[in-house]
């Protein structure tokens, strides 16, 4: 206790109790054994436990229990072993046949754009009639491209975002179904058929991912029935390591395909994981599959085209050895660094653009009209005094086919239109495949053949300012709108 002396600003005094409870260590009592009654010494009566171990020990008691451990150890490890080599076969298998269709639906793709971007060209070139011709038609095949992707959400975008989620373990096997992949295969060829400047190199990762999920669904069910996922991603062993490779595979042997390139495939897949442990037997899996891959796309285009030699997607006539020298190498080196901090510069510029026109025309897009929202679907009585109007025939059949909802087909319509208007105005582009665009880009005779591109009024520098901005704009606004595509070649042709 403390008077109140010792306690500032208090008129009386504290007192505090403190209770040591002390616990006495329990002893356990052997019982005695008859050397003990017999007048033994304590020490050597008295049994503790590891003698009694010891004895155990001598009696041969615990060898039976160590056979018996030993033999359920061994049929353990022997169902485990045959666990994981199921595992591995059913990944390999699936990987190889996932390789296969991937890129021959790469090549279905590829086949249907090239020739119907062959005929856009050739009819845009004829008369302005046939510009209005190949304007409607882009314009219907863009929106019913649009309509089919309303009934599955999950195939708008590039499919990058989704397939670096199941990567690192999270369960979204709602994004590769078999539907995803029959919408996303069907609007991506219509899109780049109608002449948008959009890539299939992210959309051919996403479909890749979905063949592999349709081969072997009960195989990817393995890791949604559980409710805890190591966030290991590749690295590590059992079923979810498994199926991050397969789908690290799958990303390999989309990109192998659109390009034909198996090491650039791999090489991606190795950047896609760089947070994560990249262990060699998915390198051997992704290798695998992009070689695989691009060995089917490179014979079947090689045999379509009935050539003796396999034909490589983007093509060039400039020959090995060819090119100018220049007597300053280190002057061409820093022009070479000063084109790659441009190009940087320019690719963050697009990056931030298109960032913030997304999230704006995407906020547009939800914001619902007033006078879509209403009395259609209601069965409300009027008020009193209010007579009861029932929507028109036209107001029902346009509720009842696209829910109210234009403005992403507006915002898709619109982007269409700017599109043809402006590659007709521009030869150089002129609605051409993107593939056979870069190839005329990378043609060594361009510049000899300035008369049929070059706009008189703008010259070749001017001719080509105007190609790059529109390449840059176009591509930002189509891949704003709601839709499957990819970005790949076409910053390629910017660049």
């Amino acid at each position: 206790c403390r008077p109140s002396s010792q306690r500032k600003g208090q008129g009386s005094g504290s007192c505090r109790s403190v209770i040591v409870v002390v616990m006495k260590k329990p002893t356990i009592t052997l019982p005695e054994t008859p050397t003990s009654m017999a007048g033994a010494s304590p020490t050597k009566s008295a049994k503790t436990p590891l003698s009694k171990m010891a004895v155990l020990f001598a009696k041969g008691q615990t060898k039976t229990m160590m056979n018996f451990d030993e033999t359920k150890h061994k049929e353990e490890s022997d169902a485990l072993h045959g666990q994981e080599k199921g595992i591995l076969w059913t990944v390999w298998f699936t990987l190889i046949l996932t390789a296969i269709l991937s890129s021959t639906l790469s090549f279905l793709i590829d086949e249907f754009t090239f020739y119907a971007g062959l005929v856009r060209a050739k009819l845009l070139v004829e008369s302005n009639q046939s510009f209005l011709l190949v304007l409607g038609a882009n314009v219907l095949v863009a929106l019913f491209a649009r309509i089919i992707v309303r009934t599955t959400v999950e195939a708008e975008g590039g499919g990058f975002p989704e397939m670096k989620a199941m990567l690192f373990g999270k369960v979204l096997f709602n994004f590769l179904t078999f539907r995803v992949l029959i919408v996303k295969a069907t609007t991506l060829a219509l899109l780049v058929a109608a002449g948008l400047p959009m890539g299939k190199e992210g959309p051919n990762v996403h479909l890749a991912g979905c063949i592999a999920y349709c081969i072997s669904p009960g195989f990817f069910r393995q890791r949604s029935a559980r409710e805890h996922h190591s966030g290991s991603g590749a690295a590590g062993s059992g079923v979810d390591a498994a199926i991050s490779r397969l789908l690290l595979a799958a990303c390999a042997v989309g990109v192998g395909a659109s390009f034909s390139a198996p090491i650039g495939g791999v090489i991606f897949a190795l950047e896609l994981m760089m947070p994560q442990t990249y262990d060699a037997w998915a390198y051997w899996g992704c290798f695998t599959a992009g070689i695989i891959g691009a060995l089917t796309y490179a014979v079947e285009r090689s045999a379509n085209a009935e050539a003796n030699t396999l034909l490589p997607l983007i093509s060039s006539n400039v020959l090995p050895g060819e090119g100018s020298n220049s007597d300053y190498p280190v002057l061409r080196l820093g022009l070479d660094c000063l084109i790659g901090a441009v190009c940087g510069a320019m690719g963050a510029v697009w990056v931030r653009v298109h960032s913030y026109l997304g999230g704006v025309f995407k906020r547009w897009r939800l914001r619902e009209p007033d006078h879509f929202k209403g009395s259609s679907s209601s069965n409300a009585e009027p008020l009193l005094g209010e007579d009861e109007r029932k929507p028109s025939f036209l107001r029902r059949c346009w509720m009842g086919l696209l829910g109210g909802t234009w403005r992403d087909l507006f915002q898709v319509a619109l982007v269409v239109i700017m599109n043809t208007a402006f590659a007709a105005q521009l030869p150089l582009l002129g609605s051409k495949p993107q593939p056979l665009l870069a190839s005329n880009i990378f043609d060594k005779t361009l510049h000899e053949q300035h008369d049929e591109w070059v706009l008189p009024w703008a010259g070749v520098g001017g001719t080509l300012a105007l190609c790059f901005l529109m390449k840059f704009s176009m591509t930002i606004l189509a891949l704003t709108c709601p839709l499957p595509g990819g970005m790949v070649l076409p910053t390629m042709i910017i660049g």
